[in-house]
């Protein structure tokens, strides 16, 4: 079984090494590689590579930038997603990553598949629209809705991701004690996706995160206790730093991959594997 993925990033390098381990023939394209917004190049590397499987986690997932440049965002979240589907329509089924921020926070409990969508921002509007369009134009699709990934050394577009950008900082932090979310760990997702896929689960939207929710002043004590850290200390505030409208309540109600027999570690185990990860890649980060 053959699959490619767009985007090599935090994500996509745990789903490339993953689907590898599994006895995947596993093809993995950069932006270099293969643009997904460029019709012809998309076509003619699908009609070479003719994949089992196309795991789309490409993605401009910058809030600012998003914010800053919608065009762009546009291009890739939406016009990218739009184009693999269509391409990928009778020839193989398709994953496509999205996001618990096209919810709005307003229900206060965890958010079910089925629940309507409420984006608040730039990058939450595109990333609903192109799931909008991925299930319009590829009937064999999983969407993927997931949320504070963390994984490797962390997203380039944003210089790393929670966990090494706090743990690069010392002295006095400001952490937002606003909201909850569920923070999940990239080598679980997608172990969690390749399960999903491998078992032929049927085809719609999955929640998929480790289990527990915590608010980000909560992830960063945890961050701060598992890795030793004694250098940092936590500011509490009721803000929200990115300076980005965005849902306040983030928490995916996973019950239906669970049903599938699928579940990821709690969030506190998941973080623990991910900093035994970080003490290779990147031991600065625990030598302070």
């Amino acid at each position: 079984m053959k699959v490619v993925t767009f985007g090599t990033g935090q994500l996509g390098k745990d789903l490339h090494e993953v689907f590898t381990d599994r006895d995947w023939d596993t093809h993995s394209f950069t932006k270099l590689g293969c643009d997904i917004t460029n019709h012809e190049q998309t076509r003619a590397l699908l009609h070479t590579e003719k994949p089992d499987l196309v795991i789309n986690c490409a993605a401009i997932h910058d809030l600012p930038t998003c914010e800053k440049d919608p065009a762009s965002s546009s291009l890739v979240n939406v016009y990218g997603a739009a184009r693999l589907a269509m391409q990928t329509n009778n020839v193989c089924p398709i994953v496509y990553i999205s996001t618990d921020q096209v919810f709005d926070g307003a229900l206060g409990r965890p958010y079910t598949e089925s629940d309507p969508k409420h984006p608040l921002n730039i990058y939450a509007k595109h990333k609903s629209v192109g799931e909008n369009v991925v299930c319009a134009f590829n009937p064999r699709h999983y969407i993927i809705r997931t949320g504070c990934l963390y994984g490797g050394s962390g997203p380039r577009q944003k210089g790393g991701n929670f966990v090494t950008k706090l743990l690069a900082r010392t002295g006095n932090v400001t952490m937002t004690i606003r909201g909850k979310i569920c923070s999940t760990w990239t080598h679980d997702l997608a172990n969690a996706i390749e399960s999903l896929v491998s078992q032929d689960s049927p085809f719609g939207i999955y929640h998929l995160t480790n289990r527990g929710s915590c608010s980000w002043f909560e992830l960063a004590q945890e961050i701060i206790i598992q890795s030793g850290r004694t250098d940092i200390t936590l500011i509490p505030t009721d803000e929200d730093p990115s300076g980005v409208k965005r849902s306040g309540y983030s928490v995916l109600d996973t019950s239906k991959a669970a049903s599938c027999g699928i579940t990821l570690a709690d969030w506190r185990d998941g973080l623990d594997g991910y900093l035994e990860e970080l003490r290779d890649l990147r031991p600065e980060l625990f030598q302070r």
